[in-house]
This record gives structure tokens, sequence and C-alpha cells, in this order.
């Protein structure tokens, strides 16, 4: 259109030029002059004229060469940044032959759930990288998952190193020193390893336990990692430069050594075989935009099934839904016993993701009596700092206190050492010392007065969920010894009321309530973690709390 509106003004530029040569042979004196404005007017006012019926021509042509009348449909695509690009090509050649425009939405995988909560026109179609994350993030936002097409493109899961051994199985993978995996929360490249080890078992090739142990080492080594390196071309980077193996799509490594023309990585498949992402495509869209959408899904997916959707996967490092395109044939890990892995997979996701916890310890006057060997005090204290030796530099820990205006007039609960990774420096101390130090003080010196209970569990419990970290396993832990003594506070039934309605699947947090002596409310401890799908404990002694720390760690490793 442009080009057309440009060359009318050249065209009506060049009449203008001709005509005013001839006028200027006009003989001299004031009428062939005025003549000639009237002239030049009259032409500028018809080259307007037609300058605008013109651009109005083309500006309906635009509008209706396409046969949709001016009617045009936005549907937005969720899908991960990495796939964005070719996803994006391909909409823009379904777009040339229906009249749907796909706005692409760049959205990381472990904000999706959130997404597809909030609903609306921000998530109409969505890009999975495989059907099982498909099925358990719609799950999770109590939906059923609703596929255009369970395939739009697959990767096999490699292992990729500058110096690599030949793999018998996943398990060989997962034993493996200083191997790099993603966190679930991000991708599904980790899930083949799980898959393996399950087909090693029913195989009879290793004992469950083995299975058992080789994940938890995996999962160890992911709770070292910094979030500088928790990235696909961080991992592939260091491969490079160290030799510490990645585990990665076959696509990311391709599109890699796109970049990294010296690089000496090769990929590795074990030799029972991998598992393939399938990147289906869901509709997600809310009730009155399902059917829109559903036609909209089917054309994206009729674009990636054409010659040039085939190219434009082909040259992203994307093989076809059948397996074929690039590289040769991969050897598929059994996936029938699905049962199983999605029992292995839930395991590997509560292991690998790291603890976001949040203590919120009584300082109530009554924690100065003996608990056993040690005053109760003691045990709350134990029960903090003693839980961050069992965990990694990953897992983000602070601590609360509360009594009755503890944090000033009307205020019952106080922060004492906010929630941060425990490998975080703050003022050149260490998190886990400041949470020792911390916490061994104000356990000592903040004793005194009432219990505040229900005020400070509503307060800790909405700020995690305000605060929830999707790439973590979010908890809050309650220790106290006594009943609620805040006359001024909410009841027990308006609290409960409350945690229901901060309720949100997209945000989880689960409440631990530990309840030490028998003077503890035990009653109202059961129903404030019921509620969160959490879990009440008593403890006397610090062999009760250790009872607990690894009921807690069995708890998450089998939900």
């Amino acid at each position: 259109m442009g080009r057309h509106i440009e060359g009318s003004r050249s065209s009506s530029g060049s009449r203008r030029s001709s005509l005013s040569s001839g006028i200027d042979e006009e003989p001299f004196g004031f009428e062939p002059d005025s003549r000639r404005r009237r002239h030049r007017w009259g032409l500028t006012l018809t080259a307007l004229a037609l300058i605008a019926i013109i651009a109005a021509a083309l500006l309906s042509w635009r509008e209706y060469a396409d046969g949709c009348g001016g009617d045009r449909t936005s549907v937005s695509v969720v899908v991960d940044p990495a796939m964005a690009d070719v996803i994006g090509t391909i909409a823009d050649q379904a777009s040339e032959k229906n009249c749907y425009d796909y706005a692409i939405a760049k959205v990381a995988s472990k904000d999706v759930p959130a997404r597809l909560s909030a609903g609306g026109e921000d998530a109409d179609l969505w890009v999975a990288d495989t059907r099982t994350r498909a099925e358990r993030v719609t799950e999770q936002v109590r939906k059923k998952p609703d596929y255009i097409t369970t395939s739009l493109a697959s990767s096999p899961v490699v292992v990729v190193g500058s110096a690599l051994r030949g793999f018998r199985s996943w398990v060989d993978v997962m034993n493996t020193q200083n191997l790099q995996v993603s966190s679930p929360v991000d991708d599904s490249t980790g899930d083949a390893p799980i898959v393996g080890g399950v087909t090693a078992v029913a195989d009879h090739k290793i004992t469950n336990n083995d299975f058992i142990q080789a994940m938890t080492v995996m999962a160890v080594q992911r709770h070292s990692v910094t979030p500088e390196q928790d990235t696909d071309d961080a991992r592939l980077t260091r491969a490079d430069a160290s030799g510490a193996p990645a585990v990665t799509s076959e696509q990311q490594y391709l599109e890699f050594l796109k970049t990294h023309k010296g690089s000496r990585l090769v990929a590795k498949i074990p030799a029972d075989g991998t598992l393939m992402l399938d990147y289906p495509l869901v509709n997600t869209a809310p009730e009155d935009r399902h059917d829109l959408t559903q036609s909209a899904g089917q054309a994206l997916a009729e674009a990636a099934r054409s010659e040039s959707g085939r190219r434009a996967l082909n040259s992203s490092g994307y093989r076809y839904p059948d397996g074929s395109g690039i590289g040769d044939k991969v050897k598929l890990l059994d996936t029938r016993n699905t049962k199983t892995i999605d029992k292995a997979l839930r395991s590997w996701q509560k292991l690998s993701t790291p603890l976001r916890l949040l203590n919120l310890l009584d300082v109530s006057g009554s924690m100065r009596d003996q608990a056993g060997p040690a005053t109760r005090a003691d045990l709350a204290a134990g029960t903090a700092i003693n839980g961050t030796k069992l965990l990694g530099g990953a897992a983000q820990v602070g601590v609360w206190i509360f009594g009755i205006n503890k944090g000033g007039p009307g205020q019952d609960w106080k922060e004492i050492v906010p929630v941060r990774r425990l490998d975080a420096t703050t003022g050149g101390v260490v998190q886990r010392d400041a949470i020792a130090t911390k916490t061994r003080q104000a356990m000592k010196n903040q004793l005194g007065g009432g219990t505040g209970l229900y005020d400070s569990m509503l307060a800790a419990y909405k700020m995690m969920v305000d605060s929830y970290d999707p790439t973590a396993n979010n908890q809050l832990c309650l220790v106290t010894d006594g009943h609620n003594e805040d006359a001024n506070s909410i009841s027990l039934d308006e609290l409960i009321d409350q945690l229901k309605h901060l309720q949100n699947p997209t945000r989880p947090v689960r409440i631990i309530a530990i309840g030490i002596s028998a003077d503890a409310d035990a009653d109202a401890l059961d129903q404030i973690a019921e509620v969160t799908g959490g879990k009440s404990y008593s403890a006397n002694t610090p062999d009760d709390i250790r009872r607990i720390a690894t009921s807690e760690a069995d708890v998450q490793a089998n939900s």
C-alpha cells in the first residue's frame, strides 16, 4: 500500500511539473498569471483527491482481500521463549490463510500455571513441551487437557559433553559426577532420567533402592546450582568448557552449536533409549472463546504440518512429530507404565525443587519452660537452625517470631531474618549463619508475654502466598507451645476461613505445625495445617524434632 501511495504522489508531481512548464510559456500579463494559478490549484486538488481515493481503495482492498471482511480475531499463544520464534514464523504463515492474528506470548514454564489460572484472552493456546507437563499443569489449575494436536514437533532428550563416555542406562547418567540437569519446573528434559530409571526397575536391571539413591544424587547436585548457572545456555557453556555433562534437548544442543562454531560438545543417548519432547498444542481458552480458539489452533497446527512449516521447524533444530527430519532414528523408552512413571516424576519434582521456608517461632513466656533436657525455646530454635544444615544453598529460609505486640502495638509478629537463599550474603554474613545467630538471640532475649497465634499465622501465610516462588517448594513451619491468647485477634474459625480464601492452586503453600508439649492447642494446629494440605506434629524432645524432619522428608518424596 505504501508503494502505491508513493507512486501516486510521484505521478501527480510529474504532471504538475510539465503543466507548469507550459504555463510559464504564456505571454506576460496579469490575466495569464491568474489563470496559471487557478490551473495549479485545480490540478493540485485533483491530485490530492486521487491520492485519497487510491489510499482508501488500497486500505479497503487490504481489509477485504483476505476474505475476512476486515473482521480479524486475535488469539494468544503461550509458548516458552526458546520456541517462540519458530512458532511465531508458523503463526504468520497461518495468518496469511485465515482470519486469525496470533499474539505470541513468551512465558517461562514456571509461570504458565499462573497464566492459565488467570484465564481470559491472554492464554487461548498453549504449546507445552510434553503431554506429561500439559496434563500436570492443567490438573494443577483444575482443567482438563484439551489437545488440538498431541505434537507440533519433537526433539529427543540427549546428554551432551566434551568428553563423554557411552552410557548403558539413564541410571548411569544420574550417577555421573557434576551432572547438570534443569529444574522440572523449567522444562521436561529432566524427566528422561526418571523414566529411564522406572524402566530399569521394571526390567529388573536395578533395584528400586538403587533408583531412589540415583535420583537423590541428581537432586543434591541440583540444589547446589546458582541462578546464573540454571539456564540452558549456561549449562551447555559449562559442559563445553569444563566437561561437566548436561541433560538437554537435541534442539537446544543444535542451536548452541550454531552460535559456538568451535564447540567440542557431542551428544549421546543411553543404550536403553530416551524420551521425546513432543510439544502438544493445547486449547486453554475460557469457555466463551473455546470454539474460535479451536478453529485457530487447528489452522496453526495445519501450518506447522505444511511444507514451509516443516522447513521452519527443521531450521530451528526440531524434528517432525514422528521423529524424522533431523538426525538418525532414536530408540525410545517404554512409557506405558504411566502410574509408576507419574509417581516417580512427582517424587523427582519434590526432591529436586529447593525448599522455600518461613519458620514462625513462638516467643511467649511459657517457652522458657523445660521440654526434656532443653527448654521449649531451645527446641524451637533447633527446628530452625538444624533444619538449615540439611538443606543446600539453593534453599530459601527465613524466620519470624511471634507473641503479643512483638512487632509493635497491634502486631503480634516480627521478622528477624527475611526469606533468602541460604548461600546468599548480606552485609558480609551468609544467610545460614544469620539464621543461627539471630534465632538464638531472639529465643533468649525476646521471650515473654502471651501467645498471639492466629493473627501471626494469617500474616505469615499471606506473606508466603503473596511472595510465592514457582521454582521452589513453598512451606511455612509453625512452632508453638500454647493456645491463642490475644483477645483482640481473629478467631480460629475466622483464621480457617481466611486461609481457605487465600488458597490458590497455582501458589500452593503448605503449613507444618509443631506443637511443643501437651500445652499446645493440638486441635487448632490440626485444623490450621489440614486446610493447606499440611500436617501437624507433637514434639517434646530434640529426638522428636529429628523424627519430624525425617517424616517430612518422606512425605515430600512420596507425595
